[in-house]
């Protein structure tokens, strides 16, 4: 079990406890009294914000409002003061938590509840005629995204939880102690950061199983096949995805997100989906590389091709049938023509496309990879490529796909004939991975522009026919607006994300225009449209940048829906964009990489582990361009932000003075007054004709009418005028800057204006409620992102291909250098030729030069060696022969000197003398030919035989004739093979044996053992001795011909050694301690797989 794998399992069992004594803890009693010390903490801090407030003002508002209370934005405060005289209210700091008009009856305690339209405010008595109003809990007539019910400030409360005056409940106190109110949940309990925390909990289980089963799928296809790896992965997928069904339902980050509807499944199943896909084509790959048919005849070839092929067009249409359930059956924005658009649900669909494109190259490159393999020429390829289009055609009818045929077909092609080419590729550049991801974002711009064009087609036909059968006479100036009925004028307070966003319409009864969309430019006649279809028909024309659908209702209504189309500048910004966000993910895709090492080693482009040269100036340059398109974009942000809240603070202005103008010549033209009802209505048809949203008040600040529609009226008026712009106004001024309020969680600010005429007093006041809209800025600063998208995309393209260029005309001559020096060799080298005089050329030349004066020492070098080493073999071979030469020697003076003095016993002398004679003759025999086969070692025999049978064989040898020896032999169970000469190795190993019983001194135990193990695919075998160890001056010379350390022999036998097994591709070599003994080593490599 790896290290790894060890660490997995450790955080699989810790992740699963943690998560299973979570939920235990987690309970709805906890939640609810977490929940009241956070109400009880936000009550008190904005008492004591409130008190703090009072403390700084210089004069009493109800006497007379203080001047610093003008243009502060106290309209934003989280609480309201009231003061009162006697039972009436006279001053209000806002007019947007406040329950009653009158002084509520004296409570016992200093704090109490107030309900005002199901809203629940925390009242606290602060003088005798004050009082600080606490909202507690509001409710909203009105379902925005702006305004949802719940506890003021406390945005993380669920929404089943709510505020009760009794008992039960978790008790909420008041910030002096006295119970105040009781939390109770109406439903279950879902809270966000619990469901956060369990959320990424299984997040981490999964990924740890994933990792652990990913392991088990791996073994599976090492130790038996790949297929059953394969298989048990895919049952492992399956049962995975069954299992996170109610998971994904019940612990999603965020429901809102992940449980997008698309068509028959979620955002977080497609996430889900495409995950399971990607774990297992990175499987698939890794694990079939060795899937070829290198000997198919041609027939088969070329019909295999076409299979595999034809799986990889069925893969692009099922790609292109993915984006297109994505586009049409969503609410998704995917088309991101405005990259302000772009929520967290479009990045993550956007995350989902990139990791099926990702598990579709991986797929398609595996598949390419295995057609490269077949052998076919290139022709017979195209015929295998020519078989599977013709065979995918009645795939893509029966997909019902929107793409034009001819489209689908060309674009495979162009996919095809690239892979075709990467698929030769074994080591892949940057310049390749720059190519795909263009290819990438090529395809996906194209596939969203068309289904965008489809998805658009189909909401103008829809509105076009609601509008035609909808409209009534009695609606006025109200049209329809994303299939609700709605206010003329946007909505400023309250903007909404209609479906049917950015269309403009018209509505004709009996040829005469009687209704249009804000802003819509259409001709007053219906003479004046384009077209004038029949009862019941839909008719679509197309102009210049424009496209329009037209119905005409059996009622002779006709309906005409118009919207705006790009032209080839919307893909190309698509394009862009696409491919700016996919370089963005690539770096995130590399990072992982190189912790975990998941993508196949073909596929790495980056090569983080490794990086050569090239890559580095590679990803300098394109990080230094990715860096300055940040900081643009960013400074470009800020100031095209800037100058569009100024701008539309300047045109609000321009109009509150237009407004003021035509109201005072209207008031000069009018000798007496209409009354108040009428004066409100002329009032907002000033309003209307500048477009724009009034709120219209009495002289005493209760409110009239207003632009709104009822509902709207309801919560964005309420009942009167604010107190601090109403009193200014009161003592002479016309109109006031721009004061900040706000409406649940809208900021919005509002210009109040006086109605007199002349002199006099009010007669009534008017407020011009309106918000920085950010579709504006948005708008215009998307558009120059776009263009800034756009031209650092093509930049770049062609900066990435210039710097792939220098890199390699840099880094070409460099690798040309080290390849020189990899194959250095004494005698055998060539010069580089380099023609530019820089600095590599001086490197070059300087190569050259050094190379020269090698050549030079190499000569002088081996005739010096050879001259050397003739003169060593001679004193060596001298030595040698003059040992037995001298008993020799002596042997003949003994009978020489026997002959002249006792010639009785030469025949006896001569037997004895003969005998020593042939004794050192075999000696000098032996001695020829151990210099002879170390001159020449004897041509190897390789076999393949069992190691384990020949140590047992050499073991069992030495064990017998050295019985006083202790010697251990440990081979492993499996029977391990090797591919070299049987009896050479022999000879080795009886060498090993015979050094280690002579290394052992006199008087010590001896003790051999061998041990046969693998290590890092090597085999090796150790044999160790009990001895004195090899003196450090002597260990450099242990493998040197000639050199011994013992009394006898020739000092061959680990020179003989080390020669054998490194003819056998393997190496010998040796651990040693004083006194503790050596180890000697030989590896050997495996014998290869069917050899026998």
């Amino acid at each position: 079990m790896t290290r790894s794998v060890r660490l997995a399992l450790f955080l699989l069992f810790l992740l699963t406890v943690l998560a299973a004594l979570l939920r235990i803890y987690f309970s709805d009693e906890r939640r609810l009294q977490r929940y009241a010390g956070k109400i009880e903490q936000s009550l008190q801090h904005r008492e004591e914000e409130a008190q703090g407030f009072i403390s700084k003002l210089s004069l009493d508002p109800a006497i007379q409002p203080a001047a610093e209370l003008l243009g502060e934005p106290w309209g934003l405060a989280p609480f309201n003061i009231a003061w009162y005289r006697g039972d009436s209210l006279v001053f209000s700091l806002n007019n947007r938590y406040l329950p009653i008009d009158i002084l509520p009856e004296k409570h016992a305690s200093p704090y109490f509840l107030q309900e005002a339209d199901s809203s629940l405010f925390v009242g606290k008595w602060a003088a005798e005629d004050r009082i600080i109003w606490l909202p507690l809990w509001e409710r909203f007539g009105l379902e925005s995204s702006f305004l949802k019910d719940g506890f003021t400030g406390l945005p993380d409360i669920p929404d089943a939880v709510r505020p009760f005056a009794q008992a039960p409940g978790a008790l909420v106190r008041s910030p002096d102690g006295e119970p105040l109110a009781y939390l109770r949940s109406e439903g279950p309990i879902q809270d966000p950061l619990e469901r956060g925390i369990m959320f990424w909990l299984f997040v981490g289980i999964g990924l740890a199983a994933t990792y652990l089963l990913n392991q088990a799928a791996g073994f599976l296809s090492r130790r038996f096949s790949p297929w059953l790896g394969i298989l048990f992965l895919l049952v492992v997928m399956v049962g995975m995805r069954l299992l996170l069904n109610p998971l994904l339902a019940s612990h999603p980050v965020d429901p809102s997100i992940l449980q997008v509807p698309i068509l028959n499944q979620s955002l977080g199943g497609l996430l889900l989906n495409t995950f399971f896909l990607l774990w297992g084509m990175l499987f698939f790959h890794r694990n079939m590389e060795d899937l070829r048919f290198p000997s198919l005849p041609t027939a088969g070839a070329i019909l295999l091709s076409a299979v595999h092929y034809l799986s990889i067009l069925l893969g692009m249409l099922l790609i292109a049938q993915t984006i297109r359930n994505l586009v049409l059956h969503s609410d998704l924005n995917l088309y991101l023509s405005n990259i302000f658009s772009i929520d967290a649900g479009s990045a993550l669909a956007i995350l989902a496309m990139a990791l099926l494109f990702l598990a579709f190259f991986l797929f398609s490159h595996r598949m390419g990879r295995v057609i490269v393999s077949m052998g076919l020429s290139p022709v017979r390829r195209m015929l295998a490529f020519g078989l599977s289009l013709a065979a995918v055609i009645p795939f893509y009818y029966w997909t019902h796909n929107s793409f034009p045929l001819e489209q689908f077909l060309l674009g495979a092609i162009a996919y095809v004939v690239m892979l075709d080419l990467f698929s030769e590729e074994e080591s892949p550049n940057l310049s390749w991975l720059i190519l795909w991801l263009g290819i990438f974002s090529g395809l996906t711009a194209l596939l969203l522009s068309g289904y965008h064009l489809e998805k658009g087609n189909a909401i103008q036909q829809d509105l076009a026919r609601r509008l035609a059968l909808e409209w009534k006479e009695d609606q006025g100036e109200e049209t329809m607006r994303a299939g609700k009925f709605e206010s003329l004028f946007p909505v400023t307070a309250i903007p909404e994300k209609p479906d049917a966003e950015g269309m403009e319409y018209a509505i004709y009864r009996k040829g005469l225009l009687v209704g249009r969309s804000p802003g819509g430019n259409f001709p007053l006649d219906e003479t004046g449209l384009a077209v004038s279809p029949k009862a019941g028909e839909l008719v679509n024309t197309r102009g210049p940048g424009r496209i329009e659908w037209t119905y005409r209702s059996e009622q002779g209504l006709t309906a005409i829906v118009s919207r705006e189309v790009e032209g080839v500048m919307g893909p190309i910004s698509l394009f862009s964009l696409l491919f700016a966000l996919f370089v963005v993910i690539m770096p995130l895709l590399a990072f992982f990489n190189y912790w975990f090492d998941f993508l196949p080693p073909t596929l790495d482009f980056v090569q983080l582990r490794r990086p050569t040269l090239s890559n580095r100036i590679q990803l300098s340059v394109i990080s230094f361009l990715l860096l300055a398109f940040i900081g643009i974009g960013y400074f470009s942000y800020l100031n095209f932000r800037q100058n569009a809240d100024y701008n539309q603070e300047v045109q609000v202005k321009q109009k509150i003075d237009a407004l003021m103008g035509e109201i005072g010549a209207w008031l000069q033209t009018q000798d007496t007054l209409p009354a108040t009802t009428g004066l409100s209505d002329q009032l907002l048809g000033f309003g209307r004709f500048h477009d724009m949203d009034l709120l219209v008040y009495d002289s005493d600040g209760k409110i009239l009418a207003s632009t709104f529609s009822p509902r709207l009226h309801r919560e964005l008026a309420g009942s009167r005028m604010n107190s601090v712009p109403r009193y200014w106004l009161s003592k002479g001024s016309r109109s006031l800057d721009l004061q900040e309020e706000q409406l649940g969680n809208l900021q919005y600010r509002t210009a109040y204006l006086s109605v007199r005429k002349g002199a006099g007093a009010p007669l009534a006041f008017i407020g011009m409620p309106f918000v920085i809209q950010p579709s504006l800025w948005q708008e215009e600063i998307s558009g120059f992102i776009s263009t800034l998208i756009s031209v650092y995309a093509f930049m770049l393209i062609f900066v990435g291909a210039f710097a792939i260029y220098i890199a390699g005309s840099i880094t070409r001559p460099i690798s040309e250098l080290g390849e020189s020096l990899r194959k250095l060799e004494l005698g055998k080298n060539e010069p580089l030729s380099y023609n530019r005089q820089d600095e590599l050329g001086a490197l070059i030349e300087e190569y050259n030069r050094t190379l020269g004066k090698l050549e030079d020492s190499t000569r002088k070098l081996a005739q010096s060696e050879r001259e050397s080493a003739w003169r060593e073999m001679a004193k060596q071979v001298a030595h040698e022969i003059k040992n037995p030469l001298t008993p020799m020697r002596l042997s003949i003076q003994h009978m020489q000197y026997a002959l002249l003095l006792q010639p009785e016993k030469v025949n006896h002398l001569v037997d004895q003398v003969s005998k020593t004679i042939l004794e050192q003759i075999d000696s000098l025999n032996e001695i020829a030919t151990a210099f002879l086969n170390f001159a020449k070692m004897p041509q190897a025999e390789n076999s393949t035989f069992s190691i384990n049978e020949l140590l047992a064989n050499v073991h069992g040898l030495f064990r017998n004739e050295q019985p006083e020896f202790e010697l251990s032999l440990s081979l492993p169970e499996e029977n391990i093979l090797v591919f070299a000469d049987k009896n050479q190795l022999m000879r080795v190993f009886n060498n090993l044996y015979k050094n280690a019983i002579q290394a052992i001194p006199e008087g010590r135990q001896g003790n051999i053992r061998t041990r046969l193990f693998l290590r890092e695919g090597e085999v090796v075998v150790q044999v160790s001795d009990s001895g004195s160890g090899i003196p450090e001056a002597t260990r450099d010379k242990v493998f040197v011909p000639n050199f011994t350390t013992k009394s006898s022999g020739s000092g061959l036998g680990l020179a003989l050694s080390k020669n054998i097994v490194e003819t056998a591709g393997g190496k010998i070599y040796f651990e040693t301690a004083p006194e503790q003994g050596t180890d000697f080593f030989v590896e050997l490599p495996p014998a290869p797989t069917g050899n026998s």
